[in-house]
């Protein structure tokens, strides 16, 4: 009786080991950190949507099959969100753009699979977000890259030197997450898999460094170099180079010259400022400038303008609002002469050479 029993144990025997191979590929996640938080437009990450501009690479989560032989039919990505990740989250600017140093935030995760990019927006404080419906058997390798995009800022170039933390309270760090799928085990048993991430099966952070209001860590800090260079140039036609007396004496003005300001370098949209100081060459111990003689120690005060702002010898003046590129113009009039005194001085050629200083007044402008 016995002898009939045992054949059918060993065939049922046979049939488990052939559906449960030995030697298996498993499925492994790899997450890396963004260390360059540098803050562009999010259309150049392909993750554009209104009303937010910009945006910071958080990280990058890599999926691939390891090893030979088969691997569980895995179904769906469900990541689930550990930590205080308000919506909206919070970031907070060094320093004030277009008047507020405040600004809404959220966190993205972009999914590259099966020749198919989607979007979802991680925006629970805890819960769970499915990033590949559960319907969807996973392809590898594939990819989920996270941002944060942030709101009320249109243009990279307003955030140039500036640098960011989350706010805290509210905001915090982004928090940590996991990852499970769902998958089928012989033939008909169904169950969702914790996976791994870089070997561990713990919770991974966002950013393993603190960006956190207070720290000594800034997101944004790998920026572009935000120096603009300021260049002035003193233009004079012909007919500029020598004037009559009558045309500048008294209140009469005439022009001798444009002084010309260029910013060149990084490419803002910021309006920026520059001191100016215009030295005589001859000597002047006044607030005048002077004229000297050709061949003899005889000399004629005159006044300068930069249009319409009197210029004193050796007074700084502020030259503001000026913008990129070269149309930042000032007439150089010349004006004052007392005539009565220039009809009694020795006839001749008068002349001055006068020396220009151009101070910076903003941190990211260097004179040139």
């Amino acid at each position: 009786m016995n002898r009939h029993r045992f054949p059918p144990f060993l065939a049922i025997l046979l049939l488990l080991l052939i559906g449960c191979p030995l030697f298996a590929a498993s499925l492994v996640a790899t997450y890396s950190e963004e260390i360059d938080t540098t803050i562009a437009t999010s259309s150049s990450y392909g993750i554009g949507e209104p009303n937010y501009s910009l945006a910071f690479h958080v990280g990058t989560l890599s999926f691939q099959k390891v090893g030979n032989g088969p691997i569980h039919a895995y179904r769906g990505l469900t990541l689930t969100q550990f930590g205080f990740l308000n919506n909206p989250l919070q970031l907070i600017s060094n320093r004030p753009i277009n008047g507020t140093s405040t600004f809404n935030a959220k966190m993205v995760a972009k999914i590259t699979h099966k020749s198919s990019t989607s979007i979802k927006t991680i925006g629970q404080t805890f819960g769970d977000t499915d990033l590949i419906s559960s319907n969807t058997s996973l392809n590898y390798p594939f990819s989920v890259e996270f941002y944060v995009l942030i709101a009320g800022i249109h243009t990279p170039e307003l955030v140039a030197g500036a640098h960011f933390q989350f706010a805290n309270p509210p905001g915090g760090d982004l928090g940590e997450f996991t990852l499970k799928s769902f998958y089928t085990y012989w033939w008909f048993f169904t169950n969702y898999d914790t996976l791994h991430i870089n070997s561990s099966s713990t919770s991974v952070p966002y950013f393993v460094v603190d960006y956190t209001s207070g720290s000594l860590n800034y997101i944004n800090i790998n920026s572009v170099n935000p120096t603009v260079y300021a260049s002035l140039t003193i233009e004079q036609t012909p007919d500029q180079a020598s004037i009559s007396l009558p045309e500048a004496a008294g209140s009469n003005k005439i022009k001798v010259g444009v002084a010309r300001i260029t910013l060149s370098g990084f490419q803002s949209t910021d309006t920026y400022g520059v001191s100016i100081s215009f030295t005589d060459g001859n000597g002047s111990p006044t607030s005048q400038f002077r004229l000297k003689h050709a061949q003899l120690n005889e000399y004629i005060p005159f006044g300068l303008r930069l249009d319409s702002q009197v210029i004193e010898n050796g007074e700084p003046v502020n030259w503001n609002t000026l913008s990129y590129g070269s149309n930042n113009t000032k007439n150089l009039n010349v004006t004052g002469i007392d005539y009565a005194t220039a009809q009694t001085s020795l006839s001749g050629l008068y002349s001055d050479d006068i020396y220009v200083t151009i101070m910076p007044l903003d941190t990211n402008l260097v004179g040139l």
